[in-house]
């Protein structure tokens, strides 16, 4: 009997952390309003590719000193998906949540500084205890051949609500 109570409220317990989470990461436009993506000054480009195969959202601030003002990128991604414009010759801030199950989810912060014209290919995997995020810049100038961009890792933090802050001051850089 003591067993099956423990069960129930480890169960309880998971499902009260997914409920908090979904409500403070945002299931959807309601919470994290979309990004706009810049027409004019210096841009780049960037889509995001996971290998796991895993569900993911991608968002960005309006205010990268405190990762405040989250901005949804893409939602709910499954495939690799198209390009968007993101503004270039500046710090660009992300955070990317994945769900590979009902009961998992892990969440990564971070930044990099992306280049005017260039294309990047963002990789998000996941296996048991292991979560990372890859950034690729895409050179098709060497036909399509892909390198490495070095980017800082934030600490990511759960905000009390969509203005609180989403990241703390890089613990690393990758």
């Amino acid at each position: 009997m003591c067993n099956n109570s423990k069960d129930y409220i480890r169960t309880m317990m998971k499902i009260l952390t997914l409920f908090s989470i979904f409500s403070i990461v945002g299931c959807g436009n309601i919470i994290a309003p979309p990004f706009e993506e810049p027409k004019v000054g210096p841009i780049s480009k960037i889509r995001l590719y996971q290998v796991s195969g895993i569900q993911t959202t991608l968002s960005t601030f309006a205010e990268r000193k405190n990762c405040t003002g989250a901005l949804e990128i893409f939602r709910k991604v499954e495939e690799p998906t198209n390009y968007k414009t993101i503004p270039a010759n500046k710090e660009f801030a992300f955070m990317a949540t994945t769900f590979p199950s009902i009961n998992t989810y892990c969440q990564l912060a971070g930044a990099f500084t992306p280049k005017e014209g260039a294309f990047y290919n963002m990789r998000v995997q996941y296996a048991p205890d292991v979560c990372l995020i890859s950034i690729f810049r895409y050179l098709t100038e060497a036909g399509g051949k892909e390198i490495n961009v070095p980017f800082t890792k934030l600490e990511y933090t759960i905000p009390f609500d969509m203005s609180g802050s989403f990241c703390k001051e890089p613990t690393q850089s990758q």
